[in-house]
């Protein structure tokens, strides 16, 4: 029987909570927006004056740093499913912050969302691949997600406008899933000297759609509750960088017949979750003071 690693899982969840933690503070800081802030470099400005939300930042930054170091002593087969674990620990504490009940069917929705990405993140079993693609295959998909991204803003605004923390949540989760590819691809040119990775594009893209993801995030937290925003987050990231990773690295996934079939269980169990979630509507009844 094999045997679970206990420090590496300690710091995943530790790095889990710490990103739970970090949605709620941002969530409570951003809700205090103004709305004309929404989608507008300002509100980041603005946020970036209040201590609660700048508290979510660190906790951001040392989960990162859990991450990080169970990743050296773990697989990401262990470390990432765990990750997903940073709802359970989110949407309680608004729940508790907005001073109301949490329901039976937003545990299990969460829950649902959680183990479903996690049973498909375990069964998909990214292989090695290469760690560079080529100049046309990056301004192709670049192209795909920023029209991507842009579509949901333009949704966000336009007919669907009711649904805009989802549909923001949804671009911030494409900017981010395609940031976290170039940060791989920036971490492979790092090998080759700083001055090289300076003059490439990696790292400044990297700056660019991290931003940008901040910015349709911090939108989404603005625009309603956090059971309706951070559950496509969560899922939207790593499933968008596991899509582009095959596509420009070559990673390949688990096609196995068995294999399949609990990944497509998965993803269903997984949509399930987004879905009831996204479309239940709970009046806040008010949030802590001084965030």
């Amino acid at each position: 029987m094999p045997v679970v690693p206990v420090m590496p899982t300690l710091l995943s969840l530790v790095a889990a909570a710490c990103f739970g933690v970090a949605s709620v503070l941002q969530h409570i800081a951003a809700r205090r927006e103004s709305p004309e802030l929404s989608m507008r470099a300002g509100l980041l400005i603005s946020l970036a004056r209040r201590p609660g939300w700048l508290l979510g930042n660190l906790l951001d930054v040392f989960g990162v740093v859990c991450q990080f170091v169970a990743l050296e002593r773990a697989s990401v087969a262990l470390v990432n499913p765990l990750l997903v674990c940073s709802l359970l620990f989110a949407l309680p504490l608004a729940a508790f912050s907005a001073r109301r009940r949490i329901l039976a069917g937003e545990y299990l929705s969460a829950a649902a969302v959680a183990a479903g990405l996690a049973m498909f993140m375990v069964l998909e079993r990214a292989g090695p691949g290469r760690p560079y693609a080529g100049a046309l295959a990056w301004a192709i998909m670049s192209c795909v997600l920023a029209a991507l991204v842009g579509l949901a803003v333009a949704l966000a605004r336009g007919p669907l406008s009711g649904r805009s923390p989802v549909l923001l949540a949804t671009g911030a989760g494409f900017a981010w899933g395609y940031a976290s590819v170039v940060t791989e691809l920036a971490a492979h040119l790092l090998r080759h000297g700083v001055l090289s990775t300076l003059s490439s594009w990696a790292p400044y893209m990297m700056i660019a759609s991290g931003a940008v993801g901040m910015l349709l995030a911090q939108s989404a937290f603005q625009a309603g509750e956090l059971a309706t925003s951070l559950p496509v987050l969560t899922v939207i990231e790593p499933l968008v960088a596991i899509a582009i990773s095959k596509a420009l690295f070559g990673e390949g996934i688990d096609l196995h017949p068995y294999a399949l079939a609990g990944e497509l269980a998965g993803l269903a169990v997984m949509s399930a979750g987004v879905f009831a979630l996204a479309r239940r509507e709970v009046p806040e009844e008010g949030a802590f003071e001084g965030a």
